[in-house]
């Protein structure tokens, strides 16, 4: 098994966080942070490559009241 780039794997993170939020899917949202965390537990990236990253989908996202009020209005 090769070697994980770690900018790579970067990039793949983001791209799937962006994805979750255009998806307006909490799911999706919460599933990214689970990789987030598995990537950081395996010391595939550090904490600190993917604090972005928590923050995007954390504090820009799940914790904004008018984001979150779409994601239910699309959802019912």
């Amino acid at each position: 098994m090769g070697q994980v780039n770690k900018q790579e794997l970067v990039e793949a993170l983001w791209k799937r966080a962006r994805y979750a939020v255009n998806s307006y899917s909490k799911s999706l949202i919460y599933e990214t942070l689970g990789a987030l965390k598995m990537a950081v537990q395996l010391k595939a990236v550090s904490s600190q490559e993917v604090r972005d990253i928590e923050q995007y989908l954390i504090h820009d996202h799940l914790n904004n009241g008018p984001y979150m009020t779409e994601v239910y209005r699309r959802w019912e």
